[in-house]
């Protein structure tokens, strides 16, 4: 049976550093349309750190948590992953692969698809590559010093990011598995973050 959706997701604290990359390299480079040329200066104007630093991004998380992040196109990069299961598929079946596994769940995803065998192939990833790959600015570095240094900041953004742990079943950051107060949220959380989304296996 062929699924309405499918997705790929990956672990949520690798992806909001990857997404916090790409948003200082949106805002940060070249401006590719009209949003990026206004927003740009703007948005660098509400740090006091340099990019490319710990401070930086404990900033960032900080802007999130205060609401003074939302109003940047850009922060489409760094929304949960739950959203594509509420989105316009909502409510419909989705399947979902793991990049963290992802030549088995492509493979996966091909047989559940009925893709004849003779018609199935392999995955190019040198389509994938992007300028932040490498990490232009040292951003993704930066954000992972500041969260090995601070169990408090893992726990704020654990807590932006909790719809995406409970969703697809990845485990929480140690230091915010034994925060009592995170721990009860998740609770609560449980009863409306939809998990029904089927494992690619």
């Amino acid at each position: 049976m062929w699924p309405q959706g499918f997705t790929f997701v990956r672990d949520p604290v690798a992806r909001f550093i990857s997404g916090y990359t790409e948003v200082e390299w949106r805002y940060g480079a070249e401006p590719a349309n009209e949003a990026q040329r206004r927003q740009g200066p703007v948005f660098q104007k509400r740090f006091k750190h340099a990019r490319g630093t710990p401070e930086r991004f404990r900033e960032f998380v900080a802007g999130l948590v205060e609401g003074e992040m939302q109003t940047f196109s850009e922060m489409f990069h760094i929304k949960p992953q739950v959203v594509r299961m509420v989105g316009p598929l909502g409510g419909q079946p989705m399947v979902v692969g793991r990049l963290e596994d992802f030549p088995r769940s492509w493979r996966a995803l091909q047989a559940h698809l009925d893709i004849p065998p003779d018609a199935r192939a392999e995955f190019d990833f040198s389509l994938c590559r992007h300028e932040t790959s490498n990490d232009p600015f040292g951003t993704a570095e930066a954000a992972r010093a500041a969260l090995k240094a601070d169990p408090d900041l893992q726990v704020a953004l654990c807590a932006i990011l909790l719809p995406d742990f409970l969703a697809y079943g990845y485990a929480l950051p140690e230091a915010c598995e034994n925060n009592t107060e995170l721990r009860a949220l998740a609770d609560l959380s449980r009863h409306w973050i939809p998990t029904d989304a089927e494992d690619l296996a």
